[in-house]
């Protein structure tokens, strides 16, 4: 400021001078006023900046979240979907399974009569096999060969001679006697009993041995009188004294003729027949007391 702005503004009055400074007050504050709504309008615009910026990312958020919305209601729509579709097979099985339940009744009902037919047809079974066994061994009795003597011949009782008996065999039954032996042996003396039943004992209930007696077929019925009878000879093995003679024709049970037979039928049914004749000193012939059977 030069001298005359000097020596003008001393010359202002004082009203004018706090005029002037109230009119720089004024001033002062409106440019601070200004700055500060620079300031504001700056801060403001930066605000409103970063709020355009959240807002934008709000709305990516928003529409990601929008996205997910849709994806997560796609989703339970595909696991209703899939619940409903679940639920509809669930039924299904259901059914199903009340189906299978009823078919697996009915068939334990169809086992459960297929066992009692199956027991009932095996009843049955057995009772036509017991059946066909009776009637097979019925058979067999009724059709059996049954091979007995026909006669028996004691010839005369002399000293010096050997006791001889002759015995003739006929088949009773219906069918033949196949594979027919026979062996026969004759015993004198106080103790012939006895040593018969010995001669029966040595066979036991088993069958003779091989090669003892000869083997022919009896056919069955009894023969005509023309026709030849089988029969087999029985010999003591020593020849009679005087006194083994004079005993015989004196005393019962003193002469003993044995024979055993065996033979079989067509069907290889093995039998047996064991005879014991006696000689009364009357010269009757009787029929021991045991060892006279059909096997």
């Amino acid at each position: 400021m030069n001298s005359s702005q000097k020596g003008g503004w001393k010359r202002t009055s004082l009203a004018n001078r706090r005029m002037v400074w109230l009119t720089a007050i004024v001033a002062f504050a409106t440019l601070c006023l200004a700055v500060a709504s620079l300031f504001q309008y700056l801060t403001a615009r930066q605000q409103s900046k970063a709020a355009t910026e959240q807002a934008g990312t709000a709305k990516e958020q928003a529409n990601s979240m929008r996205e997910q919305t849709n994806t997560l209601k796609s989703s339970l729509d595909e696991t209703r979907k899939a619940a409903n579709a679940a639920v509809t097979q669930a039924n299904a099985s259901l059914s199903q399974a009340g189906t299978s339940q009823k078919l697996v009744q009915q068939n334990e009902q169809s086992v459960i009569a297929a066992i009692a037919q199956a027991k009932a047809a095996q009843g049955s079974t057995a009772t036509a096999q017991d059946a066909l066994r009776v009637a097979r061994e019925q058979f067999l009795r009724d059709t059996r060969p049954y091979v007995w003597s026909a006669f028996f011949k004691l010839f005369d009782i002399e000293p010096g001679k050997k006791l001889t008996a002759n015995v003739g065999f006929v088949n009773y039954g219906k069918s033949p006697a196949v594979e027919f032996r026979s062996a026969v042996s004759i015993f004198h003396g106080q103790n012939a009993l006895y040593q018969a039943d010995l001669w029966f004992r040595g066979f036991g209930n088993k069958p003779m041995p091989h090669g003892l007696g000869s083997v022919i077929i009896i056919p069955p019925g009894i023969p005509a009188p023309d026709q030849q009878i089988a029969f087999t000879t029985a010999q003591s093995d020593n020849e009679l004294s005087p006194a083994e003679a004079a005993y015989i024709l004196d005393t019962d049970y003193a002469v003993v003729f044995v024979a055993r037979l065996e033979y079989f039928d067509i069907t290889g049914t093995f039998y047996r027949t064991d005879i014991c004749r006696f000689r009364f000193r009357t010269t009757a012939i009787g029929g021991c007391d045991k060892h006279n059977e059909i096997r």
